[in-house]
């Protein structure tokens, strides 16, 4: 149990740092209440912005329903991937979902417009529908953990637990 709170900790930390209006018991650094809420609110929006390029993929609920318009989630994701995009050029997803075939290549062309409207160069970028991006696990990795989540748990007393240990490069 212990293990578990001290684990969760800085989760709670990150989670509530945002939300919680009156800071002056949540000290990160021990100073500013506010500067505290400052950092935290920093690193998740750092955390945010590195989900969103890893994964460069727009899906369905990034558009409002049934229309090729972007809603205000897509248009801060957009702007996200093509302040990336301006040095980089790369690869961006449009998942089709529930979209027939012409709302799809509308939405392709809205978020194309997007881009080129904040400075992307499209026209070496491949957009289209495709799987997230991520590091994902890699082959040796997940062979290792397929067979320790065959291979059961010791029990350690009222705690124990059985499952699948995806941890990368752990022995």
């Amino acid at each position: 149990m212990k293990r578990t709170l001290i684990a969760a900790l800085p989760a709670l930390v990150l989670l509530a740092g945002c939300e919680q209006q009156d800071l002056s018991s949540l000290t990160v650094l021990g100073g500013d209440p506010e500067l505290d809420r400052q950092i935290v609110c920093s690193v998740g929006a750092c955390q945010e912005r590195n989900a969103i390029l890893a994964q460069h993929t727009l899906y369905d609920y990034h558009f409002q329903a049934n229309s090729a318009q972007l809603n205000d989630l897509g248009q801060r994701d957009v702007a996200v991937l093509a302040e990336a995009y301006l040095d980089s050029p790369g690869p961006l997803n449009v998942q089709r979902g529930r979209a027939g075939a012409d709302l799809y290549r509308s939405r392709v062309e809205t978020v194309t417009e997007a881009l080129r409207a904040q400075g992307v160069d499209t026209s070496g970028m491949s957009i289209r529908e495709g799987l997230p991006g991520g590091e994902g696990l890699g082959s040796e990795d997940a062979v290792t953990a397929i067979q320790r989540s065959r291979t059961p748990v010791r029990s350690v007393g009222a705690e124990a637990t059985s499952g699948m240990m995806l941890t990368p490069g752990a022995p």
